[in-house]
């Protein structure tokens, strides 16, 4: 539900400059300092409206008063690369650089449970056991323990972590950390998964800031430190979506929401953020809706600090709206790309000669998948479905779409693409596929496919166009094997090393300290 804007959003904006003695982790601070106290998400729900009421606008009212201080910054330890990550206990990977310059993973250093010692068990979709504690790990050693890790850049130069009530900025590039002591960090019912998210630019960190009952969500400029409050009305919660297209990404302004059931004790909260980053019961909460709740769903451009709130808008390629009015007709800037007739979700678009992926008949159960643009109008597949919540159209960056892991089409022409077996990897120039278990690539260019001998199991890690299958560490781009591991690895780096864990037990995660190897060296 959503209602336009009538008048320009009201934004201010604070322009901070460092003082030359920054490198001594000084800082200019901006004015009106002041701690946060624990508040009661009672208090911020708004009051139920009669139907025809529309919920307030967006910029409406006066900003809120006051300013954010500037993040004191500090000098982290070098990195040490020679250095294993971690204690020799259970370990679990949550996020690593794609070039391995940092990790973030989970341990478990103390029995909580009182049982058998230390030992943390996988089930299907929770870990038990004893608790697990994040850690940032730049280079090895013990790492640092945190409270969880609120977002990364997609360069893999800044994190956004959550330590002791406090959004903390790392900067893995100049080796700082700073604390933004204006962030409003106080979980909602999502728990901490939208406190905060950059740009996909990687320029700018968003998060949140509270003054009184007044909110704004902060765009932080990270190069030039200048800082833009977007004033918002007062809300159940505000939630930051990652970046979604270039530099647009989303904010959800929750209306009307049921009360949340956060807990208010330091320890609980903390707890609470740890289980959601270590793979906790509490992790996937935050992407689900209660059915009474309102919503508004507003696009932010990081750059201008516009917002659009139209919600006829879907999402965005590059600079263009992708707008789907109330005939259904869907548009790409301002040109029509899907009749009505198909009452479509848009499920994915291409910016190269203008490509829609659309799911026609979407209010019934029965549905196809067809590809639009101009002069093109394929059907791709039939299919039976449960109508469901319109996706966020994927913008594809490969000249070729996958449908359920089972076949792919050009999309300059809807044609099948020949491949061996199932794709496994579709979201690069070289398509991965399995066929009765071994692996093939297929640069979809040239439509050339070289098999991987040898290589058998699963995908066990990721970092660009280098790959982990079971033991083996493959460059799809070369559609290469670069070498054999001991043991399927937790993570890899674009250059083909691999970090492994020393030990694993049944039935259990595996157990550190984790360390980086060449991809054809055998375990020490």
């Amino acid at each position: 539900m959503s209602a336009a804007v009538s008048e320009p959003l009201a934004v201010r904006v604070y322009d901070e400059r460092m003082r030359e003695a920054d490198e001594r982790g000084e800082v200019t601070q901006r004015q009106s300092p002041r701690r946060w106290r624990w508040w009661s998400f009672a208090a911020a729900i708004v009051a139920c409206r009669s139907p025809g009421d529309q919920p307030p606008e967006l910029g409406s009212g006066p900003p809120p008063s006051g300013s954010a201080q500037a993040p004191a910054t500090e000098r982290l330890p070098t990195v040490d690369d020679r250095a294993e990550l971690g204690t020799a206990d259970p370990v679990t990977l949550v996020a690593s650089a794609k070039n391995g310059r940092w990790v973030v993973a989970c341990q478990a250093r103390a029995d909580t449970d009182g049982k058998n010692g230390i030992s943390v068990t996988r089930d299907i979709d929770r870990l038990g056991g004893d608790r697990l504690v994040p850690f940032v790990f730049r280079g090895g050693g013990p790492g640092e323990p945190i409270d969880a890790l609120l977002a990364t850049s997609q360069d893999d130069r800044w994190l956004a972590i959550l330590r002791d009530d406090q959004l903390v900025l790392v900067d893995d590039a100049r080796g700082t950390r700073s604390i933004i002591p204006d962030a409003d960090v106080r979980p909602d019912r999502s728990g901490v998964s939208h406190l905060a998210a950059f740009d996909p630019e990687s320029k700018r960190l968003l998060y949140l800031h509270r003054a009184g009952d007044a909110r704004t969500v902060v765009l932080r400029d990270l190069a030039e430190q200048r800082v833009t409050d977007i004033a918002l009305p007062p809300a159940a919660e505000v939630q930051l979506m990652p970046g979604r297209a270039e530099r647009w990404t989303q904010l959800r302004y929750i209306v009307r929401a049921p009360p949340a059931d956060v807990a208010t004790d330091a320890r609980a909260r903390r707890d609470d953020a740890r289980g959601q980053t270590c793979g906790g019961e509490t992790r996937y909460r935050g992407d689900s809706l209660a059915h009474d709740e309102v919503t508004r769903d507003v696009w932010l451009d990081t750059e201008t600090a516009r917002v659009r709130d139209d919600p006829t808008i879907i999402g965005f390629l590059g600079e263009d709206e992708i707008v789907q009015a109330a005939d259904k007709t869907v548009r790409v800037a301002q040109r029509e790309v899907v009749r009505g007739a198909c009452d479509a979700q848009i499920l994915a678009v291409s910016a190269d000669s203008l490509r829609v992926v659309a799911a026609c008949g979407a209010g019934t159960a029965h549905t196809s998948i067809e590809l639009f643009g101009p002069g093109v109008h394929v059907v791709l597949s039939h299919r039976q479905g449960e109508p469901r919540e319109p996706p966020i159209p994927r913008v594809l960056a490969t000249p070729y779409v996958c449908l359920a892991h089972v076949q792919c089409f050009r999309l300059e022409d809807g044609q099948l693409i020949a491949i061996h077996g199932y794709p496994y990897l579709d979201d690069a120039r070289q398509l991965l596929t399995r066929d009765r278990g071994e692996f093939f690539v297929t640069d979809t260019a040239t439509l050339r496919t070289e098999r991987l001998p040898g290589v058998s199991g699963t995908l066990a890690a990721r970092a660009g166009n280098v790959v982990a299958i079971g033991t083996h560490v493959v460059d799809l781009r070369q559609a290469r094997v670069l070498g054999e591991l001991p043991a399927p690895p937790v993570a890899v780096d674009v250059t083909g090393k691999a970090l492994l864990a020393s030990a694993a037990r049944k039935g259990e995660i595996a157990v550190g300290p984790l360390r980086w190897i060449a991809a054809s060296a055998a375990a020490p």
